[in-house]
């Protein structure tokens, strides 16, 4: 690890306690600019989603969704993030098993 980041995680560490989750946005950015190079080598046409069941936190999902990445969501609680995050409507892969009749009608209703 970075000296510089691993003298930001203890200071971090100690001042909030922990545990403590912490989220390195240029690190995050390079890697979906990395994971964009690579596809772009062999498709034209695709989308990449982001889980947002890997990390649903309002401001983390905004900064991805301003890269142009689609969201992928399970639920009506992570349709209803990767819609403030601001994610294009378009972008947004509503799947995953067990669909009550609430959360079908939550994404009917703002799919448009």
């Amino acid at each position: 690890m970075d000296p510089k980041r691993r003298e930001i995680l203890i200071r971090l560490a100690e001042e909030y306690g922990t545990p403590l989750y912490v989220y390195f946005l240029d690190i995050i950015k390079e890697r979906v600019v990395n994971l964009i190079s690579i596809i772009e080598n062999y498709l034209r046409n695709y989308l990449i989603a982001y889980a947002c069941k890997a990390c649903s936190l309002l401001y983390v999902c905004s900064y991805i969704s301003k890269m142009g990445l689609g969201a992928e969501v399970v639920s009506d609680g992570e349709l209803y993030i990767a819609l403030k995050a601001g994610f294009n409507r378009d972008k947004i892969i509503f799947d995953g098993v067990s669909k009550s009749d609430y959360e079908i009608g939550y994404w009917i209703k703002n799919k448009s």
